[in-house]
């Protein structure tokens, strides 16, 4: 569903990178909107606003957006955004301008909900193939997130495919249909849990000899190298 807020986007004069390290520098983070039959058009956004659009529309909402220079909203959705390596904070987004009248392909969040005998109860380990699932659908019928309910998963054998998903009337997954979204893992015996100790302690000796080995050589080389130091007697003619 169409997400109800409206967000202004400031026109930003010019695409360099001169320029948005000002937008930047000014609070605001630097993008572009572009769509089927529009131009591309550069934009900055307050740091702010970006942050809360990402944390409620994700790249599976759409929204109303309008530059302060044209009158028309008008629909879009995240496309991309990029991160900043070290700090993390968004520092380009793409918004993509959608038409109403073509299907849309995006990737929507899957929220698991309930819980798995196989896990409460028998001790095993919930294992996500999948975390978000491709799909098409036109731009009106575009949720926010899917639920998957967990609770079919009774015991090791059984799986959770896409086929077996609840999609909404009018989405369509483009996986195939017995791709395996969730499984359970059985927790692992006594002596599959000694066997690993033994390999991690097998694994520790040998690098305890190795490392022995090398502080012997070192030694060695060190102690060659001191009895070589010193001025060499001069022979007396």
């Amino acid at each position: 569903m169409p997400n109800a807020a409206t967000i202004t986007l400031k026109k930003r004069p010019g695409g360099g990178s001169h320029e948005a390290v000002k937008t930047r520098r000014a609070g605001e983070v630097p993008g572009v909107i572009y769509g089927e039959g529009v131009g591309s058009r550069n934009f900055s956004i307050p740091a702010g606003a970006l942050k809360k659009l990402m944390r409620t529309s994700g790249k599976s909402s759409l929204f109303d957006v309008r530059l302060d220079n044209e009158d028309k909203t008008v629909k879009a959705i995240l496309q991309d955004w990029q991160n900043d390596p070290v700090s993390g904070q968004p520092v380009h987004i793409d918004l993509y301008q959608v038409r109403m009248d073509k299907v849309l392909h995006t990737k929507i969040p899957l929220h698991f909900t309930d819980a798995s005998l196989a896990v409460k109860d028998l001790g095993g380990t919930l294992v996500k193939q999948l975390n978000e699932l491709e799909i098409e659908c036109l731009p009106a019928e575009l949720i926010h997130s899917l639920e998957v309910s967990i609770e079919p998963l009774k015991t090791f054998v059984d799986h959770i495919k896409v086929k077996d998903l609840k999609l909404p009337a009018g989405i369509k997954s483009k996986l195939d249909p017995e791709t395996i979204v969730l499984s359970v893992s059985a927790p692992r015996s006594e002596a599959e849990l000694a066997a690993l100790s033994g390999e991690v302690k097998a694994d520790v000796s040998a690098i305890e000899v190795l490392t022995e080995k090398k502080e012997k050589v070192e030694g060695e080389g060190e102690g060659e190298k001191e009895g070589k130091t010193g001025t060499p007697p001069v022979e007396k003619k």
